[in-house]
This record gives structure tokens, C-alpha cells and sequence, in this order.
């Protein structure tokens, strides 16, 4: 890619939605400013006219009083309030108004600026901060979140206010009209976008992550504890309060709070990979476990647990700006969020590193490289085998996930360390960012080429973890169950997205996951949205998606956020039709007909698309 290139890549991804905030008060100043200037030199140029005229002044008169005037114009007598003017601003108490509004509007721009300006400082030094440690990184966030909060606050109310009066003074000065509905549906919006932010400001985020597996016990596997407590020991840390053992293809610890089959439990969690379990001896398991327990002992997961929920907040608060007028401050803000993904990813890959090396120190460098060749090995083979069960065209009801997963992974694996690919891969983990798998094993001191030709990495396992967990097959089987379930279900929604049915079956696929649904409005009339049709009140015939031409979006100038569909379509006569309905206003138990319409149409789009293809 030329620089040339990437520096149009970087512009449209970071530089302008960053300066996008810049935009409207920017304008707006520059606006107030010359329709101010430009009523104070219409108004003086009358003034001089009349004083021209009056013959009861003399020449010199004239030129002085003129004089005056040039010197104090209008919109700076207005803006004075001593006595010895009052009655001269009074022969202009018609345009007052007019000037207090450019003057507010400049003020509020000003503002606008200042904040953006102010934000920008502070919490680029913030961000400065954050690259330096774990608490660095905590108390960036914590003073730097509130800030911005703030700032996009302001500038969602301010720049909304601009927005308001530029909408209706640029077209009346300049095309002598304006759109008082615009003005209202601006009004509404910047209504809308200041509660939404509130809302997010004061509502209580809910951060408990859902873990899938079973609670392992001390009584149920007491040697995997006691090899635990040993390990926690050695690297002067306490032991994880409880320990969670699953199918997902991942180790980790945490001290967020989880739910756990229903319950919620907090403290020291760690989770093991059953799957991944099999596939390692016990001296790369205990690297594994190492490798986790470290994370204890640096304090990584108290950290973890504190910036959370400030990072809970921060992606609420993008997220509530993602539309609108928001969209604007959202970019602005969004360009803070990825330079600080940057500190979250440095000290992330150096915690990783320190794990590592850890890891390595409770066996050797050696098992600890194979256990992360075959950890990422196991990620991507899963990932690719699970996608392809998703791909396929017919639901195999004969599927065996487990079995296939467990006598697949070796072939995969020779052929997955044999290429390029591993070397840039990296390890799947639900709470952090790590490293490719090159850099991590340059960390530990081994080269490339002698841990990929590692004879152990295809040696039979015989002596595992997963042998000292007695109900670890049984745990297994009732997971694998309920995920292939999970699988199967995608896949046949999967199918019905992208199929366009020309058979019996292929239809009850379809409207297994798009039914027929019945619509209501509050007047008793009633819309019917089947997969391939739309049946409205107003329309004599229902409308086959298949000749819809065309479906325009209209907001209405309401509080209810409704929005009128124009539909172009062709009837069975091939006659051009034109359907209008607020679609927001049809309802059923589960949603809008303007959801459901959206959903459906936009299913059909996508099956002729591919069928097409």
C-alpha cells in the first residue's frame, strides 16, 4: 500500500470523524459573526442615507454624526447598558432580538470550542499517563472518563442549539425561506440525544461476564487443587477462591464478578479448557496454570476488575453516540478511545510477557512453547471446523462435534505449525489483548524453527490434568451436547438468511425463523408480514417483496420516533404502485411491523444476492 494510501486510510478512519467536532461551531462563528457584521453595515448604511437627507444638519453635522455611528455600530450599542444610550437603543428594540441571538450563538460556539480545546488537554494527558502502568492506566480513565462525559454533554446540547438556529438563519438570510419542520425534528433530536447520554451517565451498568461450565470442587478433583495451592504458593499469590472448568476453547483468570449456572459468584476465579486439558502433558498444563496464577500474583486481575466498569462506561457512552447529532461528538470521543486500546494493548502484551516467562520458570521454556503452539492450534482448528459447520448447506443431524474436533486436532496441527500462519497467530482470551505467537516465544529465548520441529509437539499424550478430574468426560459430553444444539441453530438460521426457497422444505426452513406475523394498529386495522410478502390495510393486494422497487424512510415530526415507509412496488399486472404507512405504528407482542419488515426485507435482499450469484 502506498503512503499515499494509508494516509487516506488514517484520515477517514481517525482524522476526520476527530475533527468532525470542530465543524459546526467552527461555522457557526464564522456565520453569527458576518450576519451580525453584515446588519450592522445594512443598518448603518440607512442611517448614513437619512442623515444625508436631513436638512435641518449642517455638512459638518452630517459627517460627525456619521462618524458616531461608524465608530459605535448597532450591535455594540445594543450590548451596553448605560442609561445615557437607553433611548437610542430603544429605536432599535426591532432587531434586538435578532442581535441577542447571533451574539448567544457566537458565545455558545465559543464554548463549544473551548470544551473540545480543554477536553483535548486533559485527556491527552491522560492518555500520556496511561502508557506507564496498570494504576496509571486505572486513574487515566477514572479522571479522563468524566471529562469527556462532559465535553460530548456540552457539545450535543451546544452544537445541537447551532444547528437549530443555523437551520433556520442560513436558508432565511440567504434564500429568504427556512423549514420550521426541520427546525422541530432538530429540536426533537437534540432532545433525544441529551437524555440518551444522561441516561447513560447515571444508569447502573450491569458487568457480570457469564461463564459456561461447572464449578470444580476440592472434594471432586483434590490433586488439580493441591497442585494449584502449590503453584500459588511458589509465586507468592493466594490460590483462586474457586475454580471453573469447560469447553471453551481458553485458559484464564478473573476477579470480576460471574455468572456461574444462574448464580452469581465473586473473587479469584480460574478457568480450565477440558478440551485443551487432553491435549497437553502435565508439564505444559503447568506452565498453562503458571502462566494464569501470574496474573494473580501481579495484580493484573485486581486491575482488570477496577477499569472494568470504567471501560463498561466508556463503550455505554460511544455506543449512545452512535446516531444523531451524537455521531459528531462520538468521533471525537472514539479517537480517545483508541489511543487508549493503545495503552490497554501495551501493558496487556507485557503483562503476557511477564506470564509467560513466569510460566515457563514451573517447568521449562520448552513446555511452555508447546503449550502455546498448541493452544493457539486448538483455536484455530476449532474456530474453522465450528464456521464450517455453520457454512454447510443441510443441518447434519448425524453431527458428532466432539469426537470430530478430538480426531481431527492432530492432523491439523502438523499441518497448521507448517505454515506461516502460526507465526502471527495469537491466543484467544476473553479479558485481554495478547501477543503473536513469534514474540512470545522470542520472550522465552526459543527460536522459531527448533519449537515448531519440537519432536514433543507430536507425541502421543499420555499423562494429563484432565485425568485427575474424575467427571470430566461427563462434563464434557453435557456441554458439547448443548453447544453442537447452539451450532446447529445458527447454522439453520444461517440457511434461512441466504436461501431463496423454490421447495416445500426450503420454505418451512424459511419461515421456521421468519413466521407469519399478524400487526395491529391502534384503529383495529391490521398489516400481515409473511417472508416473501407484506399485506397492508391501504393496499388492495399484498406486496411480494420480489417487486418492491424501492422503500424510502420518512421521520415524523413527533415524540414517538415514528417513521413513514414509501414503498414502490409493481402489482400482478405489472402496474406501478405507491404504498405510505407508518410502519412504527403496527404492532404485535414481539416488536414493530418497522423491525420486523426491516429484518425480513433485508433476509430477502441478502437470498436473492446469493442466489443470484
Amino acid at each position: 500500500m502506498s503512503d499515499s494510501s494509508s494516509f487516506s486510510d488514517f484520515a477517514k478512519r481517525h482524522l476526520l470523524p476527530f475533527l468532525a467536532v470542530f465543524l459546526v461551531p467552527c461555522f457557526s462563528l464564522w456565520f453569527f459573526t458576518y450576519i451580525e457584521q453584515d446588519y450592522d453595515e445594512k443598518i448603518l448604511a440607512t442611517i448614513r442615507k437619512q442623515v444625508m437627507q436631513d436638512t435641518s444638519l449642517s455638512s459638518g453635522q452630517r459627517l460627525e454624526l456619521i462618524s458616531q455611528w461608524e465608530r459605535q455600530l448597532v450591535s455594540q450599542l445594543l450590548v451596553t447598558q448605560d442609561e445615557e444610550n437607553a433611548q437610542l437603543r430603544d429605536q432599535f428594540s426591532d432587531v434586538n432580538t435578532r442581535y441577542s441571538i447571533f451574539r448567544w450563538n457566537i458565545v455558545i460556539a465559543w464554548v463549544c470550542l473551548i470544551t473540545v480545546l480543554v477536553a483535548l488537554v486533559m485527556v491527552g494527558a491522560c492518555l500520556l499517563f496511561a502508557f506507564q502502568s496498570n494504576q496509571s492506566q486505572y486513574w487515566s480513565l477514572r479522571l479522563g472518563l468524566p471529562v469527556l462525559q462532559t465535553t460530548a454533554t456540552i457539545e450535543v446540547l451546544g452544537q445541537g442549539i447551532l444547528i437549530g438556529f443555523l437551520s433556520y438563519w442560513v436558508t432565511a438570510h440567504f434564500l429568504e425561506r427556512f423549514s420550521p419542520k426541520f427546525i422541530g425534528i432538530m429540536g426533537v433530536a437534540v432532545a433525544v440525544m441529551v437524555g440518551s447520554i444522561l441516561k447513560v451517565m447515571f444508569k447502573r451498568l450491569d458487568l457480570t461476564n457469564e461463564v459456561e461450565g461447572e464449578e470444580l470442587t476440592e472434594a471432586e478433583a483434590p490433586h488439580v487443587w493441591q497442585r494449584v495451592r502449590q503453584m500459588a504458593a511458589h509465586l507468592g499469590t493466594e490460590p483462586p477462591d474457586f475454580i471453573v472448568v469447560g469447553i471453551e476453547a481458553s485458559f484464564y483468570v478473573t476477579e470480576n464478578p460471574v455468572r456461574l449456572a444462574g448464580r452469581i459468584e465473586t473473587g479469584r476465579m480460574l478457568y480450565l479448557s477440558l478440551p485443551m486439558l487432553k491435549k497437553m502433558t502435565v508439564e505444559e498444563a503447568d506452565c498453562v496454570l503458571g502462566h494464569e496464577l501470574a496474573h494473580f500474583s501481579g495484580d493484573d486481575t485486581f486491575w482488570s476488575r477496577r477499569i472494568a466498569p470504567l471501560i463498561g462506561r466508556f463503550d455505554a457512552y460511544l455506543t449512545a453516540l452512535d446516531d444523531g447529532l451524537g455521531v459528531v461528538v462520538g468521533g471525537f470521543l472514539g479517537a480517545f478511545w483508541k489511543l487508549y486500546q493503545l495503552s490497554l494493548g501495551k501493558l496487556s502484551r507485557a503483562r503476557e510477557f511477564r506470564a509467560d516467562q513466569i510460566g515457563a520458570s514451573v517447568s521449562s521454556p520448552a513446555a511452555m512453547v508447546r503449550a502455546l503452539i498448541k493452544v493457539t492450534s486448538y483455536c484455530a482448528y476449532r474456530a474453522r471446523a465450528e464456521q464450517a459447520v455453520i457454512n454447510a448447506s443441510t443441518v447434519n443431524k448425524e453431527l458428532r462435534l466432539a469426537e470430530q474436533l478430538d480426531q481431527g486436532f492432530p492432523q491439523f496441527m502438523e499441518r497448521f505449525v507448517n505454515s506461516s500462519e502460526v507465526i502471527i497467530s495469537e491466543v484467544q482470551h476473553p479479558f485481554d489483548s495478547h501477543p503473536t505467537l513469534k514474540l512470545r516465544m522470542q520472550n522465552l529465548g526459543i527460536t522459531t524453527f527448533s519449537a515448531l520441529t519440537d519432536p514433543a509437539l507430536s507425541a502421543p499424550v499420555v499423562l494429563t490434568w484432565h485425568n485427575a478430574i474424575p467427571r470430566a468426560a461427563e462434563i464434557e459430553a453435557s456441554m458439547w451436547a448443548e453447544r453442537q444444539e447452539l451450532i446447529q441453530n445458527v447454522q439453520a438460521e444461517d440457511i434461512a438468511w441466504r436461501t431463496m426457497p423454490t421447495t416445500q422444505e426450503q420454505v418451512e426452513q424459511v419461515e421456521a425463523h421468519f413466521p407469519m406475523r399478524v400487526f395491529m394498529h391502534k384503529d383495529g386495522s391490521a398489516a400481515v408480514l409473511e417472508h416473501d410478502q407484506l399485506t397492508l390495510p391501504t393496499e388492495p393486494m399484498p406486496i411480494r417483496l420480489s417487486r418492491i422497487e424501492s422503500v424510502e424512510s420518512e421521520a415524523r415530526l413527533d415524540f414517538r420516533g415514528s417513521n413513514r415507509y414509501t414503498i414502490l412496488y409493481r402489482d400482478e399486472q405489472g402496474k406501478q404502485r405507491k404504498a405510505m404507512t407508518v410502519v412504527s405504528l403496527f404492532k404485535d407482542a414481539e416488536g414493530s411491523l418497522e423491525e420486523a419488515f426491516d429484518r425480513y426485507y433485508s433476509r430477502y435482499k441478502l437470498a436473492q444476492s446469493r442466489w443470484a450469484t
